[in-house]
């Protein structure tokens, strides 16, 4: 709210619960009129989050101090390694200095997560499917935040409004879990290779 926002809307599913294992979510308020308003709503349209859930973010809460640093530095390590990989035309993560909006991510932020995104050189979907499928320390999925690491092929084509997305090769979305850094680039390098990247 010191940003200059009126309502955040937050994912708890993701860092808070921090084991992909429940389905909670928060609106926090800047001021009580606009709290009573969401609250309001809220109660006419019967929303509520169960008591397993609140009991697994309430869980999650108690180790977020502790995940959140590893996150970020698995995040940043790997996309670091794979921006110097021939293989890799580009890493998408504010935290990094390249990044066309990294100054703004200075101002409004104090750490990273580790989701961000690479475009790859370009190469077909069966060379795509080799890379992926062959990794040992990534899940295929898009609930990000838990303790594991994620890649997901992504086509942002379809969903951007303001700016059209262009690129030749490949996105991928890329969670870096609490799994140990060598492990995770070991795995990496070891996709890039069976792509031929």
């Amino acid at each position: 709210m010191a940003h200059g926002v009126d309502l955040s809307v937050h994912a708890a599913t993701k860092y808070i619960v921090g084991h992909s294992d429940a389905m909670l979510g928060t609106i926090s308020a800047v001021d009580e009129t606009r709290y009573q308003g969401i609250r309001r709503t809220a109660i006419a349209l019967g929303y509520c989050a169960g008591p397993d859930d609140v009991y697994l973010g309430a869980r999650g809460l108690r180790t977020l101090g502790q995940r959140l640093p590893v996150h970020e530095a698995n995040g940043l390590a790997l996309a670091n390694w794979l921006a110097e990989q021939p293989g890799v035309a580009q890493v998408i993560h504010p935290a990094r200095a390249d990044h066309p909006q990294h100054e703004r991510w200075l101002r409004d932020f104090s750490g990273a997560c580790g989701l961000f995104a690479v475009e790859l050189a370009p190469i077909d979907r069966t060379r795509l499917a080799q890379m992926i499928d062959g990794l040992a320390f990534y899940g295929l999925g898009a609930s990000w935040g838990g303790y594991e690491s994620l890649v997901l092929p992504v086509d942002p084509s379809h969903s951007r409004s303001a700016v059209a997305w262009q690129a030749d090769g490949p996105l991928l979305r890329i969670h870096a879990g609490l799994e140990h850094i060598d492990d995770l680039v070991d795995d990496m390098a070891a996709g890039l290779a069976r792509a031929g990247l």
